[in-house]
């Protein structure tokens, strides 16, 4: 664990800071920060049945459908607040054209924040053996992120309804599942 003051950037404490562990959906924070730095908001992404197919079976989805357009900025608000994995594959997809081509991104940009510790093996979250961090590597990881204006924001959003596309009306608003985000004010 470790408390880390950001404005000083200080480490205030910590226990086992270097100690490797699965990063679970903590590494959707590191593919929506890759998303923003490398594509333009409005960018309109076009699903497609090959984007689906990669999705796992059993995992949190939005619901995306083959056809179905969006912009790049809907999907990250999937993802980081829906915790979509339909998303992040998408995401994946539009950036680099592959997610295998999107890990090496990942992986090439949190090496060049200094993190030493960090490997990621998918872009969504899901357990695999190929993905560790370490708390002092997320301390960096969300450091960076968040002197990202636009990323801070989504990063920071208690829900969001996905506007109507070409193919689905009338989506429901999600909430964050975010338990760091005091919901206390979101309305029912």
């Amino acid at each position: 664990s470790i408390l880390y003051e950001i404005n000083s950037d200080t480490v205030v404490y910590g226990t086992n800071m270097d100690l490797k562990f699965d990063p679970g959906s903590f590494v959707k924070l590191m593919t929506g920060l890759i998303a923003v730095e490398q594509g333009a908001s409005g960018d309109i992404v076009t699903i497609t049945q090959e984007m689906l197919d990669q999705v796992p079976d059993g995992s949190s989805v939005v619901g995306l459908v083959a056809g179905e357009q969006i912009t790049m900025e809907d999907l990250i608000y999937c993802m980081m607040v829906g915790s979509a994995n339909d998303a992040a594959v998408a995401l994946a997809h539009h950036v680099s054209g592959t997610t295998d081509a999107f890990l090496e991104l990942m992986n090439a940009r949190v090496k060049q924040m200094g993190c030493a510790n960090t490997q990621f093996g998918n872009v969504s979250g899901l357990y695999t053996a190929e993905s560790s961090s370490t708390a002092r590597d997320m301390a960096i990881i969300v450091k960076t992120a968040i002197q990202n204006e636009n990323f801070k924001e989504i990063f920071g959003a208690k829900s969001y309804t996905i506007p109507d596309t070409n193919l689905v009306q009338g989506r429901k608003e999600f909430k964050t599942q975010n338990y760091m985000i005091d919901d206390s004010t979101l309305q029912d």
